[in-house]
């Protein structure tokens, strides 16, 4: 697992949405990211039958707010 300074800016993926966000604190196997960016929204509708329209549930998913505050796996989230 790849070390990871705080304070660094990574590209962070939580929720099926990629961020940009600051290093806050280290939790052994996750680290606490404040977001500073959306890079991708999170994905909408059925999450788990896509492509399908008839009879589905409809998922919507807000993307993390500015400076919010994310508990992220530690991964491959490349520094910035």
């Amino acid at each position: 697992m790849k070390e990871f300074d705080i304070g660094e800016t990574v590209r962070a993926h939580y929720n099926s949405g990629t961020y940009i966000g600051k290093i806050k604190e280290d939790r052994g196997e996750r680290m606490l990211v404040e977001v500073l960016a959306v890079d991708k929204h999170p994905l909408q509708g059925d999450i788990h039958n896509y492509n399908q329209i008839e009879g589905v549930f409809f998922h919507e998913r807000k993307a993390l707010a500015l400076h919010e505050k994310a508990n992220i796996k530690k991964g491959s989230h490349p520094p910035i």
